[in-house]
């Protein structure tokens, strides 16, 4: 599942009623659900950690993995645009606070 965020095919409150459905209809199915969130903005520019945060925390009741949709420019340690690099160091300071297990994400 997309949450379609970065993208601008959904907003927060879409996206999270779909979640929800999707999880009940693959606990239903006996199926895992991953979700995908994006860590770009519509414009395809790196987004902004709150909002990155505010989708991952937001898939987190409902899907079984959480993928984050990444392409160097948009997310890396060594991204050509500065927001790139914030971005990444504030997901791995992120991941480093959770007291869930790792493979989550």
């Amino acid at each position: 599942m997309i949450d379609g965020i970065g993208t601008g095919l959904s907003d927060f409150p879409s996206s999270e009623a779909c979640q929800e459905w999707l999880a009940e209809k693959c606990r239903t199915a006996g199926k895992e659900l991953w979700i995908e969130v994006e860590a770009f903005d519509s414009r395809y520019n790196s987004c902004y950690w709150e909002r990155l945060k505010r989708q991952i925390e937001m898939a987190s009741p409902y899907g079984d993995r959480i993928v984050v949709f990444d392409v160097p420019h948009y997310f890396s340690p060594k991204g050509i645009a500065p927001k790139a690099s914030e971005l990444y160091g504030e997901y791995g300071k992120f991941l480093s606070s959770l007291e869930v297990e790792r493979s989550h994400f």
